[in-house]
């Protein structure tokens, strides 16, 4: 189940403590754009900002060379078997499409 679409802007700052109905903490499937390229980034974290600054920093192997990221849009939902289920259907090309119709 989806609780959540947002698209980040600093007048819509990330909410990472969201929580499902049962008190879980939420999961994130996220979009991130490429400052230096313009490629887009997609994957799913339970902490959105701490995940993006992994990414920033160049932590992450397969973004290094594309930092610096922002945070474009974002999906929370309940559990992280759904956020990967979600993730692997985004990185698809009909993903894709649903991402630049819907998301961005």
């Amino acid at each position: 189940m989806i609780f959540l679409i947002g698209k980040s802007s600093a007048a819509s700052p990330i909410r990472s403590s969201l929580k499902s109905e049962g008190g879980d903490i939420m999961y994130y499937v996220y979009i991130l754009r490429s400052l230096k390229d313009g490629s887009k980034y997609i994957g799913q974290t339970r902490s959105i900002e701490n995940r993006l600054e992994e990414h920033n920093r160049g932590y992450v192997t397969s973004t290094a060379s594309k930092k610096p990221f922002k945070l474009v849009s974002y999906i929370a939902v309940e559990n992280r078997n759904f956020a990967l289920k979600l993730e692997k259907y985004l990185k698809t090309g009909s993903g894709r499409a649903f991402i630049e119709k819907h998301l961005l």
